[in-house]
């Protein structure tokens, strides 16, 4: 995240906007949205829903929303000779996105679709 946000700003700026608001009907901005859902990166759901006084499903309705990132294609080593193993295997990061890999691999290229993944997690 270009701005990181700590939990305790992304509160603070909850309660401004709860203040500032023109009606309690008023949607959460998406700026404040998206600050929520990358504090899961480093900080448990239970506590982000504590800390900014929002719910369960609010949040997990927010992350169902940025679900779809623009796709990212991940350029593979070609194989060597090492043997390669078929697997099927599925990698989670903490917003909820999933990565589906099934195949034969190598260890080289399961690796740098591992990487990729976790490295595109923090944006």
């Amino acid at each position: 995240m270009a701005n990181p946000r700590t939990l305790e700003s992304v509160s603070a700026a909850f309660d401004h906007w709860r203040q500032n608001r023109t009606s309690r009907k008023e949607s959460v901005p998406a700026s404040l949205r998206d600050h929520a859902i990358k504090l899961l990166i480093e900080h448990s759901r239970s506590r982000v829903i504590e800390a900014l006084k929002i719910n369960h499903s609010m949040l997990k309705q927010w992350q169902k929303k940025g679900e779809h990132p623009a796709s990212t294609f991940v350029v593979l080593p070609p194989p060597n000779a090492e043997a390669l193993s078929p697997l099927q295997i599925t990698l989670r990061n903490p917003q909820g996105a999933e990565m589906h890999i099934a195949g034969a691999l190598t260890a080289e290229q399961l690796c740098c679709l591992a990487q990729s993944f976790v490295s595109a997690a923090g944006t």
